[in-house]
C-alpha cells in the first residue's frame, strides 16, 4: 500500500521519535536505534481537497494494524475536537490490553478540552511546551505553547517540547522568507517560504507527542516487560514543573533522564 507522506507531517513526527543519530544532519531522534512502523490513515490529497481529514474508522484501523505488526508504542499526531468515539476508543483499549503504549496529541486549538483520540481512556495526552522569547527576548523562559490544549485539572496528561513561533518567525510571513512551518489552527503560515535552510522549524502538539513516544521506546528498551500502566505512571511521576503554567502543563513537562532512571 502507499504510505507516501504528502505534506511532511508524518516524516517530521517520525524523525522526532526515532530519526538516526550522529549522522551529521543536525537532527536526532528522541529514541535510539528504534524501528518505525509507518501507518498512513489520511486520504491522498487532491486539487479539490488538498488537506483531507482522516476518519475515525481509518485511525482505528491503523491502530489495530500497528498492534498486529508488533508495535510497542503508538504515536498519534492527529485528532479533532470531539469526544472519544466508538471507533478509536475500542482500538486504543485493545492496544493497551495487548501491552502497547498509546500516546496522542492534545490538540492545537488553545482550548481547555483535550482532542480525540487523546481523550480516550488509556491514551497519554500530550500538550506542547515552548520557549517564550516574546515577553523578554534577552532571557527566554520555558512556558506552555500558546496553542496547546489542556484541561481544568492537572491530571489530563503531560507536555513536551512542541515549539511556538519566535518574534522573528512571527514577522517573516511572507517577507523576509520563512523557514517556519506549523500545523496550528489560525496561526501563521502553513507553508515554509524558503528561508535559505535545508530544514524548517515545525510546531504543534503533533511535534510534542513523538518526544514522549521516543522516551517510552527507550524505557521499553530498558524493560521489555513494561506495561502501559507502568509506563504511564513513570512518565507522569517524573516530570519537571514549568513555573506559572498551572493546570495547562498537566503533570508537567516530561523528563527523559528521570523517566529512564525510574524504569526498573
Amino acid at each position: 500500500s502507499n504510505v507516501q507522506d504528502y505534506d511532511g507531517h508524518g516524516t517530521n513526527t517520525s524523525g522526532i521519535a526515532a530519526s538516526v543519530t550522529e549522522n551529521s544532519t543536525r537532527f536526532a531522534g528522541t529514541s535510539w536505534n528504534s524501528n518505525l512502523i509507518e501507518v498512513r490513515v489520511f486520504p491522498t490529497p487532491s486539487g479539490a481537497n488538498p488537506t483531507p481529514s482522516a476518519s475515525s474508522v481509518d485511525v482505528a484501523a491503523g491502530i489495530n494494524w500497528a498492534v498486529l505488526k508488533g508495535a510497542n508504542v503508538i504515536s498519534l499526531s492527529l485528532g479533532g475536537q470531539n469526544p472519544c468515539d466508538g471507533d478509536q476508543g475500542p482500538a486504543i483499549a485493545n492496544a493497551v490490553a495487548a501491552g502497547v503504549v498509546v500516546v496522542a496529541a492534545a490538540g492545537n486549538e488553545g482550548s481547555t478540552s483535550i482532542d480525540d483520540p487523546a481523550n480516550c481512556p488509556g491514551a497519554i495526552a500530550v500538550g506542547a511546551s515552548a520557549l517564550d522569547d516574546i515577553t523578554n527576548p534577552a532571557a527566554p523562559k520555558e512556558t506552555i505553547a500558546s496553542y496547546s490544549n489542556s484541561a481544568p485539572n492537572n491530571t489530563w496528561g503531560v507536555v513536551a517540547p512542541g515549539g511556538d513561533p519566535s518574534v522573528a518567525q512571527q514577522s517573516c510571513n511572507p517577507v523576509p522568507p520563512c523557514d517556519y512551518l506549523q500545523w496550528v489552527a489560525n496561526a501563521y503560515s502553513t507553508t515554509a517560504f524558503g528561508g535559505g535552510s535545508t530544514g524548517a522549524f515545525v510546531a504543534g502538539t503533533s511535534q510534542a507527542t513523538p518526544h514522549v513516544a521516543g522516551i517510552i521506546a527507550l524505557m521499553k528498551a530498558k524493560d521489555a516487560a513494561l506495561t502501559p500502566a507502568s509506563a504511564t505512571s513513570i512518565i507522569e511521576a517524573n516530570t519537571d514543573q514549568i513555573r506559572s503554567a498551572g493546570t495547562r502543563q498537566g503533570f508537567g513537562r516530561v523528563n527523559a533522564i528521570k523517566a529512564l532512571t525510574a524504569t526498573p
